[in-house]
């Protein structure tokens, strides 16, 4: 049995160079591939120039940030959404909200082996 699964597996093997490999955060193409990708993504969503996370004062006809984030707004029902770039500022940013919205800025209760402490 052992010998007829390697055989499968060798047999196979072309078939595995294009299977995808959880173990890597992303393809691995040179970087004028992921140039070349990268354009073509920007042609594809209609962006036209630098955007810069922080351009507060944009609209949406000039920032494709903002124009996401409206889109989001609008998908979940809501009045505005915002970009967080990290998942660290974004939970400290709702810990700020939660605490004031009850009143105690100065506490928040979570596991003693939470990584917010």
């Amino acid at each position: 049995r052992i010998k007829a699964f390697l055989f499968i597996c060798f047999a196979n093997a072309s078939a595995l160079t294009n299977s995808l490999n959880l173990q890597e955060q992303h393809f691995k193409l040179s970087p004028s591939e992921s140039l070349r990708k990268l354009g073509e993504s920007c042609k594809d969503l209609g962006i036209e120039s630098f955007d810069v996370y922080g351009d507060f004062e944009a609209n949406q006809s000039e920032s494709y940030l903002r124009r996401f984030e409206a889109e989001l707004a609008e998908e979940f029902g809501k009045e505005d959404a915002v970009f967080m770039p990290s998942g660290v500022m974004a939970q400290g940013i709702a810990l700020l909200i939660n605490n004031s919205n009850n009143g105690n800025s100065n506490c928040f209760a979570c596991h003693h082996s939470s990584h917010l402490l």
